[in-house]
């Protein structure tokens, strides 16, 4: 016997013994069993009872019996309705396994199962605990039947366990529970187990059960708790193993991690063979070359090659199959592919020993042209809210011979989707908002029919590019209309706002919420916007005009017309009868012209008006701005004398300046009338016209002292000379003191007359005389 596990602390050891039984090579099966006494006495169970262990052995058919490594006990909680256990097994030929209990009495005489205990057909292990004692040992035995009818038995105790939990295996360096190693005589394998329990205080023992001879593996305890497994097996090891490494902690409780390791002596490809299950992409047109190479460790054993299956045209193996019997065996396989080749095409060569045991290495050659883009896009950016979208589609070769195009993987951002349009193309489309800003990486991939295969892919088709999502993107221009006049409100501002998402909001800083403005004023203009999106910008814009307002003046030259008179007037008969008007224009824009209202278009004009006249010039500068001034032209009329060819003078008397009085004089007597502060114009103008107080009366004593009227001798006897300045009509009154006519006489084409008064008393007498609208008077004195 050999002894493979030992459990010092449960008095307990797992061996192995070998019988030798030759059974006749036909299609049969037989039992074979041992059997004995005694089971331990301390069993709740089957205590002090026979023990019987069998198999079922097949014969002819090359089939190996199952293995299970489950230990002498197993370790179940106490009052569980239905605890359980998963019973290790495996089976050399990969058969399914189906499990039974041991019906009672066949697994010794007298021998039950336990009441409450179960087992399923996938080898769970169901035990209701519920008022079985604690510690207490449960005896119970397990069929493990093959599908080709090969059996072993299982014969082990259930212990009822405090409940605690289970210790863990940590697979980040145990293998993988339930893994498989296959290895031939004089390949090591090692590897380390390692367990934990996370209960306080816990100790983990570690065991394992099924250890092959020759393994080490030596029991450990710790928490956590790590031990290595190695062996390298002999020809003598060929075989299936399992190795069952349990976790047990204080309380009994139990942990499973198994390890299944076949040791092979069956033929096998090596390099450069290609690994069984192989898939190869071609493409039409290509030649393959792939050499198959099989051995046996058996050195004395020969191997041959052979096809299973039959070859497709153009194949050709060198040398032919099968080949002659050798150790190591090759063959050369060369296929020069076509169109006619597309799709999955599978060589399976066959390694038979002279033990007639076989090795199959199935390669699978794909005969594909691999789809390709018919479209490409690059690297692009989308700002938030805007539509992205990209419609693509894919070629193949293929297609003549049944091949199609699908989709088979894309990477895309959560804002994006995939829309087949049932024509070939696809079209890839999403709008971002402004939280999937960022860069993202998509991946586009097509594959057809026949490009894939046990998970080799044979060129897919695949495109990729980065979409950057810009939060915002908002840019603004600004064209202004400038105010032309100053102080208008003309200015505008035609706003351009682009990759705005509508709606979009506008606050000026005039209050205004309209996307442009107009019927402004000069001044620096500020806007925000905001579109639908939450995006933001800005923009300031400046509206001017110029720096003064258009104006003017006017000018009168000459002014006054007469020295010492009024200004801007024109004294008819006398002086300049004209004016020169001068506009001079300010402010503004320069480039003026000039409008005046008697339809001159130059800066000056000169005006001749008989009447007092009102003149505007209207000044405008480059822009069209405009500024009206006006310049009144006073006309006084001094024009007198039957003829109006003698002039009108106001005359102040010396010493007596609060009696003027208007006189007619001749043209050439007014200069002398002005050096002593007479003017032009009947008294009561401003520098002319007649005093309201004299109703047109002149002295005709004052006149006669300037020379141009006479009356002599002034006292008198009642006899006189009157000497007119010139031959006009006039009428000649004289009254006394009572206002009664003493004289009256009409003149006419004389400028000298002798007045008699016959008669007249002494006194003071009233001489009126009247020419035209004048009239004028003196005293006379009668001696």
């Amino acid at each position: 016997m050999n002894v493979t596990s030992v459990n010092l602390a449960e008095d307990w050891f797992y061996g192995e013994y070998t019988f030798v039984k030759t059974y006749p090579s036909v299609n049969t099966s037989y039992t074979a069993f041992f059997l004995g006494c005694c089971r331990i006495s301390t069993l709740a169970n089957n205590a002090d009872d026979e023990y019987r262990v069998s198999t079922i052995v097949t014969v002819g058919n090359n089939n190996d019996a199952p293995i299970s490594t489950v230990p002498p006990f197993i370790s179940l909680p106490v009052n569980t309705s239905a605890a359980t256990y998963q019973i290790p097994a495996t089976d050399p030929n990969g058969d399914a396994l189906t499990f039974a209990l041991v019906p009672n009495n066949q697994f010794g005489s007298g021998t039950v199962q336990p009441t409450g205990l179960s087992v399923s057909s996938t080898g769970l292990i169901t035990f209701n605990t519920v008022g079985k004692p604690l510690n207490s040992l449960w005896n119970t035995a397990i069929f493990v039947t093959d599908s080709k009818g090969a059996r072993i038995q299982l014969d082990l105790m259930i212990r009822v366990t405090t409940p605690s939990t289970p210790p863990v295996f940590d697979y980040t360096v145990t293998p993988a529970n339930n893994a498989s190693y296959v290895i031939q005589p004089g390949q090591t394998l090692s590897f380390s187990v390692k367990a934990s329990d996370v209960d306080p205080n816990s100790s983990v023992s570690l065991s394992a059960v099924g250890l092959p001879v020759g393994a080490t593996f030596n029991p450990a305890n710790g928490n956590p708790v790590t031990q290595s497994f190695s062996w390298t097996p002999t020809i003598s090891s060929v075989g299936t193993y399992q190795v069952n490494f349990v976790a047990q902690d204080n309380a009994g409780v139990q942990a499973n991690s198994i390890v299944n390791i076949a040791v092979s002596l069956k033929p096998n490809f090596v390099a450069p063979s290609l690994g069984n299950g192989s898939v190869l992409c071609y493409k039409p047109g290509d030649t393959i070359n792939q050499t198959y190479t099989a051995s046996d460790v058996d050195t004395t054993d020969d191997v041959i090659l052979s096809l299973v299956g039959s070859a497709e045209t153009g194949m050709s193996f060198s040398p032919t199959l099968p080949t002659a019997a050798a150790n190591p065996v090759s063959t050369n396989f060369t296929w020069l592919t076509s169109s006619a080749n597309w799709g999955i095409n599978m060589v399976v060569v066959r390694a038979t020993d002279s033990y007639t045991e076989t090795k199959d290495d199935t390669v699978y050659y794909i005969v594909n042209t691999p789809p390709a883009f018919a479209t490409t896009q690059g690297n692009t950016s989308v700002t938030a809210g805007q539509l992205f979208s990209y419609t693509f589609s894919g070629t193949d070769a293929d297609i003549a011979q049944g091949d199609a195009i699908s989709l088979s993987h894309t990477n895309i951002p959560s804002w994006m989707s995939i829309n087949d349009n049932g024509n070939g193309t696809w079209t890839l489309s999403g709008t971002p908002v402004l939280a999937d800003s960022g860069t993202y990486n998509v991946i586009l991939q097509l594959e057809d029919e026949t490009n894939h295969f046990n998970g080799t892919h044979c060129g897919d088709a695949t495109q990729t590019f980065e979409v950057t999502v810009i939060p915002c993107n908002i840019t603004t221009g600004t064209s202004v209309t400038n105010v032309l006049c100053h102080g208008a409100s003309t200015g505008a501002i035609d706003l351009t706002v682009n990759n705005a998402t509508s709606p979009v909001s506008y606050t000026w800083s005039n209050s205004a919420t309209t996307e442009d403005l107009s019927g402004v004023g000069a001044g620096t203009y500020s806007v925000s916007i905001v579109d639908a999106n939450g995006c933001t910008a800005a923009d300031t814009a400046e509206i001017t005009e110029p720096a003064t307002a258009v104006s003017g003046s006017v000018s009168v030259s000459p002014s006054p017309t007469i020295a010492g008179h009024a200004a801007n007037t024109i004294y008819l008969g006398y002086g300049p009868q004209s004016v020169t008007l001068s506009a001079t224009a300010n402010g503004g824009t320069p480039g003026y012209t000039y409008s005046w209202s008697n339809g001159a278009t130059t800066a000056s004009t000169t005006v001749s008006p008989t009447s007092t006249t009102v003149y505007t010039v209207t000044i405008t500068d480059a822009n069209g701005c405009t500024y009206s001034q006006s310049q009144t032209i006073k006309v006084i009329d001094a024009r007198c004398g039957n003829n109006n060819n003698k002039v009108l003078v106001c005359h102040i008397p010396p010493g007596n300046n609060n009696n003027p009085q208007t006189i007619c004089i001749s043209a050439n007597a007014v200069a002398t009338h002005l050096t002593h502060g007479c003017y032009v114009g009947p008294c009561g103008s401003s520098k002319g016209g007649r005093n309201g107080d004299e109703n047109g009366n002149i002295s005709l004593q004052e006149i006669t002292e300037e020379g141009v009227w006479n009356i002599y001798p002034n006292p008198n006897n009642g006899t006189f000379v009157l000497e007119l300045p010139s031959k006009e009509q006039a009428q000649v009154i004289i009254t006394n003191i009572q206002g009664q006519v003493v004289y009256k006489q009409e003149v006419n084409n004389t400028s000298k007359l002798t007045i008699e008064l016959n008669n007249a008393a002494k006194g003071i007498y009233l001489m009126q005389v009247v020419s035209g609208h004048d009239t004028y008077q003196t005293k006379l004195t009668v001696q």
